[in-house]
């Protein structure tokens, strides 16, 4: 699909009416095994976020958030206790977002039928994000982390097994081209309908600041992430017009797009809310 003239407005949302209604928690004692080049957790002035165990002991922190994050700094998937740590975080009563690039095996398909079939009860869901950068270039970019195929095996296992999913191509990486991404976007269209972008943050020390753009220079801006509102000030880095063109091939293809997760995760909800009202 050619490209879309760069900057023009884009339909892809990206606010939500909601005030911040989410909760990012870590994972303490057991860092991710995977060595994504772009990890914003590894930045030296990242503050890590508070516990499941704070989050279960203060549950002020709860008062008027709708979305947890269980693992927002690590890979939830890859840790023997995945399971156990989605039962804990059910109890919080709240929808959870989930991003992985891990196998997912028998036992985490069960463990994440289980948590949606619980939080339907209380007009909640779960939505599990397939987290995509690059299909050529898995080995160099994000050493350590299972392959490209495998991740369309979990897209599709999830949407067997009748568990929301979207495909995460966040962070949108500059060296990767366009044609790279509407590949990846074709590759998974029977098998998601939602698609989340994202921009690539960098911070003062990364080795990643200068890495060329293959359809176009990157521009940075210095910003604090709206998802990590206490954040230090980091480098966003945008290929001008590159989302929207995404973002328009991917509602030719039957997705629905969006820039944030908070709308994505609203829109859930509210299909969960009125399912159970019907």
């Amino acid at each position: 699909m050619p490209r879309a003239e760069r900057g023009r407005p884009s339909e892809m949302t990206s606010e939500s009416p909601l005030v911040e209604p989410r909760l990012m928690l870590s994972i303490d004692a057991e860092p991710c095994p995977f060595r994504c080049s772009y990890c914003f957790a590894d930045f030296a002035d990242y503050t890590r976020r508070p516990t499941l165990d704070d989050a279960i002991f203060c549950p002020d922190m709860l008062n008027a958030i709708e979305v947890v994050y269980p693992a927002c700094d690590v890979d939830l998937f890859v840790r023997a206790d995945a399971a156990a740590i989605l039962e804990r975080t059910v109890t919080l009563g709240r929808s959870i977002s989930v991003s992985t690039k891990a196998c997912l095996s028998a036992r985490h398909l069960r463990a994440l039928v289980k948590a949606k079939a619980a939080l339907s009860l209380v007009g909640h869901t779960i939505k599990v994000g397939v987290s995509v950068s690059t299909k050529y270039s898995v080995a160099l970019i994000e050493p350590g982390t299972p392959s490209y195929e495998s991740r369309l095996r979990s897209l599709r296992a999830l949407g067997l097994a009748g568990v929301p999913t979207a495909l995460v191509l966040r962070p949108l990486l500059a060296e990767i081209s366009d044609r790279e991404y509407e590949e990846i976007l074709k590759d998974c269209a029977n098998l998601s309908d939602t698609v989340l972008f994202g921009d690539e943050w960098v911070d003062e020390v990364s080795e990643r600041r200068n890495v060329a753009g293959a359809d176009g220079a990157p521009e940075t801006a210095l910003e604090r992430p709206r998802w990590l509102a206490e954040a230090p000030l980091w480098r966003k880095r945008t290929i001008p017009g590159r989302a929207e063109h995404l973002a328009a091939c991917a509602g030719a293809l039957g997705y629905r797009a969006y820039h944030s997760d908070l709308p994505l995760m609203e829109h859930l909800i509210g299909e969960q809310r009125k399912r159970s009202r019907e």
